[in-house]
């Protein structure tokens, strides 16, 4: 089992909190990346939150995805993730779970030990999953099928389990029929008569499974829209002198990052491009800014559909010119303007390697021309409270782990509901404690 997994599960019994592995539990030890199905008791949902918490779980934003709570932790030990879909009742429904029950109670009431955790018993198990299957999903993937028909001849309480489909099933079918449909591997029979139990489950409270999917589906929608104002996922600016691995940092995190990665480019000076001439002076910042505005929103909303954002350069390339005697009070101006023409990002990540060690690997410019790129971004960070050196002669992989390591130090952070500033003197070492 999962090392992160087995601490969860002796972190909740320690803390008292009621709870069972919904579904799954005999996968658990094959569990890679991916989710893992519990059950809470609702009133001990705060308990729950505040032990994965204290294991460096980060609570994700669910709005209109009731009853579901989603936490999710980076093991940097062991470069793994894991995710928790938590719940405090059983409702069925898709895309909403607006059809309500009461099979929580009995689950938790008759739970049983199984190694270091709590499993539901079988007649629990064969009807919880065979709902999911047939009302959630509307298939029975392989696994879950022979998951079904390993409970069906573990039943023990053959009346528990009929009245429990009796009550949520339906009488349309009656409850041995469907035990021997799904030891027969009748997948298509069971799920032709998803409508009858459709119909069955939304008798129970037609109005407030309507209140609740208006209500789900409002919620949804607000949730991009104070994601606009108040982002849960952060922006991080990728600077790098030529040949660092900048872009093999940003294509390395968007393979293997929990959550999609999305990479803007902010350079103000892109190679091979045109220079444009106004005629009318100004013009030109004015397009500068355009640009660079124009591309920070789009990254902000990117960040507020749910994606961790990559600046590739950022708009600091301006304070990478080195002003000279002659250079006007307007000229630097303008380019102070354009420095900090955009929000500071959440975090920097300086790419830094001698100069010598990056002409080897790309042999585009002289080595002392990269040195000087170089010195240029260590003067520009010094600057940054939020800027982080990694050690880009390091292999791509350990680079890559260590950004990992420091983005999801913002994710914890931001789940504490702290803005950067406050805590930005500790940042660095909290960042390097979060490696070890």
């Amino acid at each position: 089992m999962d090392p992160l997994l087995a601490d969860v599960f002796t972190a909740l019994s320690q803390a008292g909190v009621c709870y069972c592995v919904l579904r799954g539990h005999d996968r658990l030890d094959a569990v890679e990346e991916g989710d893992v199905d519990l059950l809470v008791e609702e009133s001990q949902l705060g308990e729950a939150a505040a032990v994965l918490a204290a294991l460096g779980f980060v609570r994700l934003r669910a709005w209109g995805r009731s009853p579901h709570h989603f936490f999710v932790a980076y093991d940097g030990r062991r470069d793994r993730w894991l995710k928790l879909d938590i719940v405090t009742r059983i409702a069925y429904g898709r895309p909403f779970h607006v059809w309500q029950t009461r099979l929580a109670d009995g689950l938790l009431a008759h739970r049983q030990p199984w190694r270091n955790t709590w499993i539901p018993s079988p007649e629990d198990e064969f009807v919880t999953l065979l709902l999911h299957c047939v009302v959630d999903k509307g298939q029975f993937p392989a696994h879950w099928g022979e998951r079904l028909k390993q409970l069906a001849g573990e039943v023990r309480d053959d009346a528990r389990l009929a009245s429990a489909l009796l009550a949520y099933w339906g009488n349309h079918m009656a409850p041995e029929d469907v035990v021997a449909l799904v030891r027969a591997e009748a997948w298509e029979k069971l799920l032709a008569a998803r409508p009858l139990v459709v119909r069955h489950l939304a008798r129970r409270g037609p109005l407030g499974a309507m209140l609740r999917r208006w209500r789900d589906w409002l919620a949804r929608k607000a949730q991009v829209l104070v994601g606009l104002v108040r982002p849960q996922h952060p922006d991080v600016a990728l600077l790098a002198p030529d040949g660092a691995g900048k872009s093999t940092l940003a294509v390395a995190l968007q393979e293997t990052f929990f959550f999609p990665v999305h990479v803007e480019y902010m350079g103000l000076y892109q190679k091979g491009a045109r220079r444009s001439r106004h005629r009318l002076p100004g013009l030109g910042l004015l397009a500068a800014l355009w640009t660079q505005w124009r591309r920070y929103a789009r990254a902000r909303l990117y960040r507020a559909r749910g994606h961790l954002v990559l600046f590739d350069r950022y708009t600091y390339d301006a304070l990478l010119v080195q002003p000279t005697r002659r250079e006007g009070l307007l000229r630097r101006l303008r380019r102070r303007l354009l420095a900090h023409a955009c929000p500071a990002p959440n975090l920097v990540l300086l790419l830094d390697a001698p100069g010598q060690v990056l002409f080897q690997r790309k042999r585009e410019h002289s080595p002392g021309r990269l040195e000087q790129q170089r010195q240029q971004y260590l003067t520009v960070t010094e600057r940054l409270p939020h800027a982080v050196i990694l050690d880009a002669m390091a292999d791509p992989e350990t680079v890559r782990r260590a950004a990992t390591a420091h983005i999801w130090v913002l994710y914890k952070r931001s789940s504490r509901e702290q803005t950067y500033a406050s805590y930005a003197p500790a940042y660095r070492s909290a960042s390097s404690a979060d490696q070890h």
